[in-house]
């Protein structure tokens, strides 16, 4: 009988010599006698250890996914759906098991994959939801003290912006664009929702910063 090692040697059992089965066992799926190491763990059972080794036990869920894949995607979909604050627990709780080796992963496709990363990042959509994203994050730190944070769907941010027309809040400008600028500053006790939100052109938006509404008009009117 042929036996198997971690690091891939092989040997053979002699079926009437126990002595190597210590510390090993017979994998009812290939029938190779494998270190215990290779088996996972299950209490219930007598010696401690699944009758199938990973190996196999790895083969057999990859071929019932092959077959299965559509109901399984499915099932998994409803359950985010119906649970996401579980499914963001199990992302957070992976991501600080393996974050080394994530980190690494990302570091490696990224210089593989550099210049189309950086040409991506520069097209006019995802330069907006960068912005849309800054804004959130900005938002999300305030709502650490006091504000009120209901994050603006890009759905709703067309919208929003379809509703003044494409033009610029404060100066009436055509702009393809636009930006998301809060009437009362977050900093100033505003809320990042829908209600304190307005388009607004890139210079209007710097101009306005934090400046209280009244006093922006004061220094900036509005034309027509």
């Amino acid at each position: 009988m042929t036996v198997a090692t971690p690091l891939g040697g092989v040997g053979l059992l002699e079926a009437n010599d126990p002595a190597p089965l210590l510390g090993a066992k017979v994998c009812l799926g290939c029938g190779q006698v494998k270190e215990l190491s290779l088996f996972h763990r299950m209490a219930r059972l007598p010696d401690g250890y699944r009758p199938r080794c990973k190996e196999c036990r790895k083969e057999s869920s990859r071929a019932y996914y092959e077959q299965n894949a559509e109901v399984l995607v499915e099932k998994s979909r409803k359950f985010r759906n119906e649970y996401p604050e579980v499914e963001r627990e199990r992302k957070r709780d992976y991501r600080a098991r393996n974050l080394v080796r994530i980190r690494a992963k990302d570091r490696r496709y990224y210089l593989d994959h550099r210049d189309e990363i950086l040409a991506y990042n520069k097209t006019p959509a995802r330069r907006a939801a960068h912005r849309a994203n800054a804004k959130y994050q900005k938002a999300k730190r305030k709502a650490a003290i006091t504000a009120t944070v209901q994050p603006i769907t890009a759905e709703q941010w067309e919208e929003l912006q379809r509703s003044y027309l494409l033009l610029c809040v404060y100066c009436l400008e055509r702009c393809a664009d636009l930006t998301m600028d809060h009437v009362v500053p977050l900093n100033r006790g505003g809320d990042h929702m829908a209600g304190n939100i307005v388009p607004a052109c890139r210079s209007c938006n710097r101009s306005k910063s934090d400046t209280p509404l009244l006093a922006f008009f004061v220094h900036r009117p509005i034309t027509a």
